[in-house]
């Protein structure tokens, strides 16, 4: 089914170019919709229910409500109450982990604090605390509580009917038990919170509100997974322990560029010079670049009106370093002159030139002759705003400091299972809904929050415009987009968004079979609504849809769409692996009780 994806994005690829002004010279009802498991393992002190009847239990919560919070009573509870999180064993805990279900028989031992501070005793049960988990939660060891995993790594603990409630200023430990091992306190995520069931609202536990887990997160002893494990952590101290026995580069301090470039030749009797800026002749041969050599110079107060004079021009290059990202920068106390056959190696001359000034003596250079070439044609960054998203402006100074450690390809993941984070027109729920994350166990208004991002509504997504400026950008840095849709796998977001259009009445960009009954677990612990289903036109739609959206934009900034990434891994069933001892009935394959599927397969046997 991947390779079905990629011949039928390939077919849609086509592009055209563009320029601007130069700057530097001198987003109805189904009866057939899919209710989801809650899980397909049992474990002990584990209730299982569908996330459907999960839904029925809490009342409706408009989406006023949602945004400011929920305030309720949810809040009595939290507000007084605290996390404490002490990592304990990996191994020697005497946990029978093969009878709790863990893959290999791996798990490990934590215990959980919740102190209550407050002065009366609370005696209410009908509450629940969520919070993120990136491993399974496989035993509670206090018959006070169980738990639950509703979807991905969202899990809760909920009292038992022999809890008898927090007393006055006293604190209860729970042991747990997880799947795997922990070896760092990031291990754990923020933003544990209550939710009560009488009203629905939801309050976040104080402590847990914050990036700095060391807030609720007792410091780990140990980093060993298991008793022959030898992995030797790096910290700040050992790293610098480290690099101290490194052997010192004989290369002069002011002659040291990142990356260190192919050849540097400095005279003995070369001259240190100051400068008061670049001047810099033959701006046009930078084409698209010189835009972006402007608007760096002025962010690093490098006048470009200066008393040096940067001669560009394009020629031929010694054998050893054609390319067309090489140069030749040679820096003299009169003149700076950069040659390179292609506007993108006169670029990277110049970002050669600024990084060897000395901007703390006065903007000095030393003389010397630089033969650059790369060692990778494909110098990439990877930035993922799928999960955690990041501004337009953001985006821009990360490509600011790819341009100057001479990085090519910026690899932009803007969908997953936990949101979706490019505006399509025509497919408004893709960012109405996709592209939001908050406490609404029906997902019509947002996604399930996941990631420790807590139950309060948070949004994030690039309007088309958005992306049209990005794309110029990178191209005035040399720096390619490479836009990213995860499929079939890690597809949740726009599953879930295509569903809510599904309600809606509007089947034709439906990603799942609503009568598919298979039975999995992903990697990141979701159900079948995590895999676009390749047997549906409405998918094959989806995608078409999707791509000749994408490809109008980059038509729109000039820069034509040669390359995309859709990921392609994972689209499997984690109960198939062989460290799980399951019965048959829960080994199932993707869309093996799907009837599109089936019916495809009968029609077209190869498919």
């Amino acid at each position: 089914m991947i390779i079905l994806f990629s011949i039928l994005l390939s077919s849609i690829l086509e592009g055209s170019g563009g320029s601007e002004s130069p700057t530097l010279g001198r987003s109805g009802s189904d009866p057939n919709l899919l209710h989801h498991e809650s899980d397909v393992v049992p474990q002990k002190n584990m209730r299982i229910r569908s996330l459907e009847k999960e839904r029925n239990r809490l009342p409706r919560v408009d989406d006023a409500e949602r945004q400011a919070g929920k305030a309720g009573m949810a809040s009595t509870l939290a507000s007084n109450l605290s996390v404490n999180i002490d990592m304990e064993k990996n191994f020697d805990h005497g946990v029978d982990c093969s009878e709790l279900g863990a893959d290999w028989s791996l798990c490990y031992t934590r215990s959980l604090t919740l102190a209550y501070s407050g002065s009366e005793e609370y005696t209410n049960s009908q509450f629940k605390i969520y919070f993120s988990a990136i491993h399974r939660l496989l035993e509670v060891q206090n018959e006070d509580f169980e738990f639950g995993h509703v979807m991905g790594d969202l899990t809760y603990i909920e009292p038992t009917s022999s809890f008898g409630g927090f007393s006055a200023s006293k604190a209860i430990e729970i042991p747990l038990v997880f799947e795997y091992w922990s070896v760092q306190e990031t291990d754990n995520m923020p933003r544990w919170f209550v939710v009560d069931e009488r009203d629905g609202s939801t309050a976040v536990i104080e402590n847990t509100n914050t990036e700095d887990l060391r807030n609720f997160v007792m410091p780990y002893t140990s980093t060993m997974k298991t008793p022959t494990d030898a992995n030797i952590p790096i910290n700040a101290e050992s790293r610098f322990n480290l690099n101290g026995q490194t052997a010192s580069h004989s290369i002069d301090a002011s002659a040291r560029i990142i990356p260190t470039p192919y050849r540097t030749e400095i005279p003995e009797n070369g001259q240190t010079f100051r400068i008061s800026g670049f001047a810099v002749a033959g701006a046009a041969l930078l084409g698209e670049t010189q835009y972006g050599v402007a608007d760096l110079m002025k962010k690093m107060d490098i006048d470009a009106r200066g008393d040096h004079n940067i001669f560009l021009r394009l020629g031929a290059l010694p054998l050893d370093i054609v390319g067309s990202e090489s140069y030749i920068l040679n820096i003299t106390a009169d003149e700076t002159t950069i040659t390179a056959t292609e506007s993108a190696g006169l670029f990277y001359g110049i970002m050669t030139l600024i990084g060897l000034l000395d901007v703390n003596n006065d903007l000095t250079l030393k003389e010397m002759v630089i033969f650059d070439k790369p060692r990778f044609d494909y110098r990439g960054h990877q930035v993922d705003v799928a999960r955690n998203f990041r501004s337009k402006a953001t985006i821009m100074r990360t490509i600011d400091a790819m341009a100057m450690w001479k990085l090519n390809a910026l690899h932009l993941a803007l969908t997953n299972d936990e949101g979706w984070r490019l505006q399509i027109p025509g497919l408004p729920e893709l960012t109405a809904v996709g592209s939001k994350r908050c406490f609404d166990l029906d997902e019509e208004n947002c996604l399930l929050t996941q990631l420790g991002s807590g139950p309060n509504l948070n949004s994030g997504f690039y309007k088309r415009q958005d992306y049209i400026d990005i794309l110029r950008y990178a191209a005035r840095r040399n720096v390619k987009v490479i836009p990213e849709f995860n499929m079939p796998a890690h597809a949740r977001a726009a599953v879930m968004s295509m569903e809510a259009r599904a309600k809606k009445g509007d089947m034709s960009y439906r990603l799942m079979d609503p009568k598919d009954e298979t039975t999995l677990l992903t990697i990141q612990f979701y159900d079948r609504s995590s895999i676009i289903n390749p047997c549906m036109d409405s998918s094959l739609r989806f995608v078409e849809k999707l791509v000749r959206e994408v490809k109008s934009m980059h038509d729109e900034a000039g820069i034509p769409l040669h390359s995309y990434h859709f990921g392609g891994d994972e689209a499997k069933n984690i109960l198939l692996g062989a460290g799980f001892s399951l019965p048959d009935d829960q080994k199932e394959l993707p869309f093996s009780k799907s009837p599109a599927c089936q019916k495809k397969s009968r029609t077209r046997p190869l498919f």
